[in-house]
C-alpha cells in the first residue's frame, strides 16, 4: 500500500507541474483516503492532504468538496494543537480562500483577520506564510472594492518576498495581484510595470502554458481593453482562455468567466471593425485607410501565402508623420504620404521572413482610396517590413525598452511621442505592444523633474522678465520671453496630462484634446498672441491668470503644497519631493 501511495504522490507532482488541476483533485481524493488508512485520522499526513485537497478544489469550482475537507482538518487540528496554533491558522486561511473563490464573501474578513492575529502572536511577520496571507487578504479587499486596503496588503507581501529568492513564483503572483488595484486608482504605468515583472518571472520559472502565466495574460488583456486596444485585448485573452481550459477544465468558474469576457470582446471587435469598414472613404483620414488596407488586403494575403506568419507579426501605423496622429490634411499629401503600414518582426523572425513579407506587400494594390503608395527613401525608412530593435533604435537609441534616467534625459520628447502614437492594427505577436506599453509615459521621477524645470522657465520668462523688459521698452527681448513662456506653458499642460509633447508644430494643436486645462489654456494663449488690444500690464495680468490655473492643478495633483502663485517656489518644492536620491540633488533648473 505504501508503494501505491508513493506512486499517487508522484502522479500528483506531475499534474502540478503541468497545471492540470482537474486531474490533481482526482488524485488528491485518492491520496486523502489512503493517508487515513495508512497513517490514521490524527496523523500529520492525513491532515496535510485534507488541506491540500481543500486548497486545490477551489480552482476547479469544487467548493463543497473543499469546504468539507478543510472543516474536517480544522476539527482535527483543534483537538491536537488548539485554535491559536499555526496549523489551525493555515487551515483557516484555506477555508477563507474557498469562500472567496465561491463568491461567498460574508464574514470572511473576520476569518482573515483572525488568521492574521494568530500569525502575529507567533511572530511570523517576516515569514513566507505571512506574505501569502497578506496576498490573500489583498485579493479579498479587491473583491469587495476596498482598493487602498488591497494595495496595502499586497505591498506588504511584496516587501517580504523581495528578500526570498526561493519564492520567485510567489513574488510574481504578488506583482500580478497589484496590477488591477493600480489600474483602479489610475496608476497605469505601475500596473504595466508589475505585470511585466510577473510575466517575465512566470515565463522563466513555470513556462508560458501554466495557469499563472495565463492569469497574468488575462490582466494584460483587461488593460489593453480599457485603453481601447480591442483587437490586442482579444488576441491576448484567447491565449489566456486556452491556458485556463487546459488547467482548470471547462466547468471551472475561471474558465466560464474568461470565456464570457472573450465573447464580449469578440463582439466589440466585430462591431468596431464593421463600423470602420462602412466609414472608410476617399475622404477619410490616412490612418483609417491604412487600417482598412491592412484588413482588406494585407492580412488575407498573408493568411493565403503563409498563415503561420500571422503569429509572428505586428502590423501598425506608428512613428513620424501627421497621419499617425490624425492631423493630416490637403497640405500633407504633397510629400511622403502613403497608406502602407509597418509590419514588425522580432530580430530572429526578421532574418527568416522579411523577404517573404516584402514580396507579399509588392503583390498588393499600390493605390487605395485615392492615395498612391509612394516609393522614396523617406517612406521606405518609415514603412514596410521592419525589425523591432532597429525601429526602436531610430527613436530612442536603444533596441529595447530598458531605459535608465540618463537615457530619458537624452531622448527628445517628440521622439517618444512619435514612437508611442498611432495604432496597432494587428498583434499576432505581443512583443511590440509590450514595449510600447512600457514606454507609454515617463517614470514619475522623470515627469516630476521635468515639471519642476518647466515651472522654472515659465516663472523666469513670464512672471518675472516679460513685464520688466516691456518697461525697458526692449520689445524684441520681451517677445522672446513671451514665446518662451508660451512654449513652456504648453509643455506643462502635456506633463500635467501625463502625455508626451509632440514636435513643436503640432504641440499647440494638440492642446484642445487634453482634458486637463487644455481648452482653458489654449483660449488664454490666443489672447497673448493676439495682443493688439492689450497693454503691457494687461498682458502681464493674463500671464498671471494662466499661472494661477497651472498652480491650482499642480496642487490638485499633490505635487506641491507651497502657498502663492510664483512658480519657482513650486518648482523647488516639486524637485525636493522627487523619490529618487540622484534626481533630488539636482536644482529645479535641470532636466
Amino acid at each position: 500500500m505504501i508503494n501505491k501511495f508513493d506512486e499517487l504522490i508522484n502522479e500528483r507532482k506531475e499534474f502540478q507541474r503541468i497545471s492540470d488541476n482537474v486531474s490533481e483533485v482526482k488524485i488528491l481524493s485518492e491520496i486523502v483516503k489512503m493517508a487515513k488508512d495508512i497513517y490514521g485520522e490524527m496523523s500529520n499526513e492525513y491532515i496535510y492532504y485534507l488541506n491540500e485537497l481543500g486548497g486545490v478544489s477551489k480552482y476547479i469550482g469544487e467548493y463543497e468538496l473543499g469546504i468539507k475537507n478543510l472543516k474536517k482538518a480544522l476539527s482535527l487540528i483543534e483537538i491536537r494543537e488548539g485554535k491559536r496554533s499555526i496549523p489551525y491558522a493555515t487551515s483557516l486561511l484555506n477555508l477563507a480562500e474557498i469562500y472567496r473563490f465561491s463568491g461567498d464573501l460574508d464574514n470572511i474578513e473576520d476569518i482573515y483577520l483572525e488568521t492574521l492575529s494568530i500569525f502575529d502572536e507567533n511572530k511570523l511577520e517576516k515569514e513566507y506564510v505571512y506574505a501569502g496571507l497578506c496576498n490573500n487578504i489583498g485579493l479579498f479587499y479587491q473583491n469587495i472594492g476596498k482598493i487602498e486596503k488591497a494595495i496595502k496588503y499586497h505591498e506588504k507581501s511584496l516587501e517580504i518576498l523581495l528578500y526570498m529568492p526561493d519564492h520567485l513564483v510567489e513574488l510574481a503572483t504578488t506583482y500580478n495581484n497589484l496590477v488591477m488595484p493600480y489600474k483602479e486608482i489610475g496608476k497605469i504605468r505601475q500596473a504595466y510595470s508589475n505585470l511585466d515583472n510577473a510575466l517575465e518571472i512566470y515565463e522563466k520559472t513555470l513556462g508560458k502554458e501554466h495557469s499563472m502565466y495565463g492569469a497574468a495574460l488575462n490582466n494584460k488583456a483587461i488593460l489593453k481593453f480599457e485603453e481601447g486596444e480591442y483587437r490586442s485585448a482579444l488576441n491576448i485573452s484567447e491565449i489566456a482562455l486556452e491556458i485556463t481550459k487546459k488547467s482548470f477544465g471547462e466547468n471551472s468558474l475561471n474558465y466560464k468567466n474568461l470565456l464570457s469576457n472573450v465573447e464580449y470582446i469578440r463582439d466589440i471587435v466585430k462591431k468596431s471593425e464593421k463600423e470602420i469598414s462602412v466609414e472608410v472613404t476617399n475622404d477619410s483620414k490616412l490612418i483609417d485607410k491604412s487600417r482598412e488596407y491592412t484588413k482588406k488586403y494585407i492580412l488575407p494575403k498573408i493568411k493565403e501565402k503563409n498563415e503561420k506568419l500571422l503569429s509572428k507579426i505586428t502590423i501598425a501605423l506608428i512613428g513620424e508623420g501627421s497621419e499617425v496622429i490624425g492631423y493630416d490634411d490637403e497640405y500633407s499629401k504633397d510629400h511622403d504620404y502613403t497608406f502602407m503600414p509597418i509590419i514588425f518582426l522580432n530580430d530572429e523572425d526578421y532574418e527568416k521572413y522579411h523577404k517573404e513579407l516584402e514580396d507579399i506587400l509588392l503583390s498588393l494594390p499600390q493605390e487605395f482610396l485615392g492615395i498612391k503608395h509612394v516609393n522614396n527613401n523617406v517612406v521606405n525608412e518609415r514603412r514596410g517590413v521592419k525589425k523591432i530593435g532597429d525601429y526602436l533604435y531610430r527613436f530612442i537609441g536603444k533596441e529595447n525598452a530598458n531605459l535608465t534616467i540618463e537615457d530619458y534625459r537624452k531622448i527628445p520628447e517628440h521622439a517618444l511621442f512619435s514612437l508611442t502614437s498611432g495604432e496597432i492594427f494587428f498583434a499576432g505577436n505581443e512583443e511590440l505592444s509590450s514595449i510600447l506599453s512600457t514606454l507609454k509615459y515617463y517614470p514619475d521621477v522623470i515627469r516630476e523633474n521635468k515639471i519642476a524645470t518647466v515651472c522654472t522657465r515659465i516663472a523666469q520668462s513670464g512672471q518675472y522678465n516679460y513685464l520688466r523688459l516691456m518697461k525697458r521698452e526692449d520689445k524684441i527681448a520681451a517677445s522672446i520671453a513671451k514665446n518662451i513662456f508660451i512654449e513652456n506653458v504648453i509643455h506643462l499642460i502635456y506633463l500635467l496630462n501625463f502625455k508626451y509633447m509632440p514636435f513643436y508644430k503640432w504641440s499647440a494643436r494638440g492642446l484642445k484634446d487634453l482634458p486637463i486645462l487644455g481648452k482653458e489654456i489654449e483660449k488664454r494663449l490666443f489672447e497673448l498672441i493676439d495682443n493688439t488690444t492689450l497693454d503691457k500690464h494687461q498682458m502681464s495680468n493674463r500671464i498671471e491668470e494662466i499661472c494661477y490655473f497651472l498652480v491650482e492643478e499642480i496642487k490638485k495633483q499633490g505635487l506641491s503644497k507651497e502657498k502663492g502663485y510664483f512658480l519657482i517656489n513650486h518648482a523647488i518644492a516639486i524637485q525636493k519631493n522627487i523619490d529618487d536620491e540622484f534626481l533630488k540633488l539636482w536644482t529645479a533648473f535641470e532636466d
